[in-house]
């Protein structure tokens, strides 16, 4: 569209339509004095706006059996609506609503904070998110070092001020994707021109993540150990972004099945030579619009953490040695592009 914004359509005809507004606002792009935003912005999807109410807006949800979900990465915000493809047009107005005009009313964010220490508690019990969570905070300096969740100083003190700043600086038309699947290309365009009105303009300059690694432990009553070893790798645009998600599928990027040990893989069959005690590792690769990481994710008991690891690293250094066959790259590009594929469409029913 003329003001930056990206029209993307895939018309299935799918009974089911699905409507995403994609925005590059995620935590990486909240300084100092606005930790915590974007994890407040996906609390507040349901609070009044000046084209609905909180009621008005889950009552017109339940009425045509729709969903709202809200979610948001280190880079993006991605607000997505499902419902019969009838009715889409009607929750594209409530969709476009909550994007591009919330009110942030003092007395509905002052009862917020509940949800938000709800939401980071529930997460944080699971010790794989913790790890993720405190791998990046040690890996980076800045920007993707964020958090998804608000920090507990910040809890009660967003204010309407505060988040409308937020709003106008980083949710702006150059930063939008519109994504429609079971719609028309016209349709979607449509949609976003008469629903999600935002500020133009490319909004405030993105921060460059910058990495400086670090090395951080936490203890707790636990019997098994997780182990994150990595280092700074390419970023999604780089040219070497492909070959670190053929690596990641020629380590092993974990089971695809309910207790699968991934034996494919070059990381299962070194943990069975290395160690007498139960471990699991996979390859952890994670890639971002100027930075990435790549390493190795371990899962073993205190005993064996020696052993698993010092097998892991034995792994990545015999492939830089050049201990990797034709078959075995080309049976993990295979696996990249379509056992993955596969399985995400499986996990979405």
């Amino acid at each position: 569209m003329s003001n930056g914004t990206v029209i993307a359509a895939l018309e299935n005809h799918s009974p089911i339509a699905n409507l995403s507004a994609v925005v590059a606002a995620g935590s990486r792009h909240e300084d100092l004095s606005l930790l915590g935003s974007t994890h407040c912005l996906r609390a507040s999807a349901f609070l009044t706006n000046r084209r609905t109410s909180t009621f008005k807006i889950r009552r017109c949800i339940e009425k045509v059996g729709g969903n709202l979900d809200i979610t948001s990465t280190r880079e993006y915000t991605v607000y997505s609506i499902n419902v019969l493809r009838d009715h889409i047009n009607d929750l594209a107005n409530i969709l476009g609503g909550i994007l591009a005009e919330p009110l942030f009313y003092p007395w509905e964010l002052q009862d917020l904070h509940h949800r938000m220490r709800l939401e980071k508690s529930i997460a944080l019990h699971s010790t794989h998110m913790a790890v993720l969570e405190d791998l990046h905070m040690i890996a980076y300096k800045n920007a993707l070092r964020n958090s998804l969740f608000c920090p507990d100083f910040m809890m009660e003190k967003f204010t309407q001020d505060m988040m409308m700043d937020f709003i106008h600086n980083h949710i702006t038309s150059s930063r939008l994707a519109v994504v429609g699947i079971g719609m028309s290309h016209d349709a979607v365009q449509t949609a976003a021109e008469r629903h999600f009105k935002i500020t133009e303009g490319s909004g405030r300059p993105i921060e460059k993540a910058k990495y400086i690694g670090g090395e951080h432990r936490v203890h707790t009553e636990s019997k098994l150990v997780h182990t994150v070893l990595v280092a700074e790798s390419s970023s999604l645009v780089g040219p070497q972004a492909g070959a670190f998600a053929v690596l990641q599928h020629v380590l092993g990027a974990g089971p695809y099945t309910k207790r699968g040990i991934n034996s494919g893989s070059k990381l299962s069959p070194a943990l069975v030579k290395a160690s007498r005690f139960p471990a699991v590792a996979m390859a952890f690769n994670a890639a971002y619009s100027d930075s990435g990481l790549f390493g190795i994710y371990s899962i073993c008991p205190s005993e064996a953490v020696s052993d698993v690891v010092g097998a892991g690293l034995a792994e990545i250094k015999a492939i830089a040695d050049g201990k990797l066959t034709e078959d075995e790259v080309n049976r993990a590009r295979a696996s990249n592009h379509k056992t993955t594929m596969i399985c995400r469409r499986e996990a979405r029913r």
